[in-house]
């Protein structure tokens, strides 16, 4: 009886997961304004409007998929950001070209529903926004990038410290960090930090 038992009792799989290739050091891990800008340039409508949603307030990709109308206030042109990953929230103005986006959004919906939601009408998943994000680099020639959407979190930190000259404790605000170690490898990227180096050379 014992052998039987022995005979039929299920075997365990042990899964190995195959170890992460080395990271690519040549490519950037974010976009340029001017790239960001290509992006919502060929996008569809309001694939173009997410993307400067994402861009303007450094949104992970959870923050951008969950967000809802009942964290915005047209009226006084502030979004309230709920930050993932023990982040700190904040409010962030909204500008006046993502302001007319949502205004252009905001027709016909209910507060409590998403502000961008997927073609089926629940929220994005990552997959399906990389996608999405992919077809419009590869329209923009940008598809030597591998653009993925926290790339777009970069490019904020990137534009603010860079092309803004923010200091990193205001740059980890706006993005919601609670150690600096993370911001500042935005400063590092900045080649803001070595102008004029060779002006007298």
């Amino acid at each position: 009886m014992l052998a039987k038992v022995l005979q039929f009792r299920p075997v365990r799989r042990i899964v190995t997961r195959r170890p992460p290739g080395p990271v690519d050091p040549t490519r950037r891990r974010h976009l340029l304004p001017e790239e960001v800008e290509a992006l919502i340039r060929v996008a569809p409508w309001p694939d173009s409007a997410a993307i400067l949603t994402c861009w303007v307030h450094g949104l992970r990709m959870q923050e951008f998929a969950r967000l809802r109308w009942e964290q915005i206030d047209l009226a006084r042109r502030v979004l309230h950001i709920w930050r993932l990953k023990h982040g700190l929230a904040a409010d962030h103005p909204i500008p006046q070209r993502e302001a007319a986006n949502l205004l252009r959004l905001a027709e016909g919906m209910k507060p409590s529903e998403l502000v961008f939601p997927a073609p089926r009408g629940g929220p994005w998943s990552e997959p399906a926004w990389t996608y999405r994000l992919r077809r419009a680099a590869r329209a923009a020639g940008l598809e030597h990038l591998g653009v993925h959407p926290h790339m777009l979190r970069h490019a904020c930190g990137y534009y603010l410290t860079n092309e803004r000259g923010w200091d990193i404790h205001r740059v980890a605000a706006y993005l919601g960090h609670r150690k600096l170690e993370v911001t500042r490898g935005y400063a590092q990227l900045a080649p803001r930090q070595f102008a004029g180096a060779w002006e007298d050379v």
